[in-house]
């Protein structure tokens, strides 16, 4: 199974695939997954039409075959490290805040 390309399957697929249609193709891809992916410039080329965006198969194919190559080999999500990293906060606390407790005055 070294031997194997997703490129080599080129035959099989339309020459454009749309972002929503990819888990019909790859069951394990989502578009949400290719959505973020592509939002951290780790997706495969890809085009905009109107609103839809389209990937051109051999180019999402090459692609697959860079990611299968590749030590992590997670095609779909990406790794925690390719997420980007949050910025820590003060730590806030939770629900609503509290009342001040009246103080009695002295008169």
């Amino acid at each position: 199974m070294a031997d194997f390309s997703f490129s080599s399957l080129i035959d099989h697929y339309p020459p454009f695939i749309e972002r929503r249609q990819i888990s019909t193709y790859f069951g394990w891809l989502t578009p949400s997954s290719l959505r973020n992916l592509d939002c951290a410039g780790k997706g495969p080329e890809r085009l905009k039409v109107g609103k839809t965006v389209i990937y051109p198969t051999d180019k999402l194919l090459a692609w697959l075959d860079d990611r299968a190559q590749s030590p992590s080999f997670n095609l779909g999500k990406p790794s925690t490290d390719d997420r980007p990293k949050r910025q820590t906060t003060a730590k806030r606390g939770r629900g609503r805040p509290r009342k001040k407790a009246h103080t009695a005055k002295a008169t």
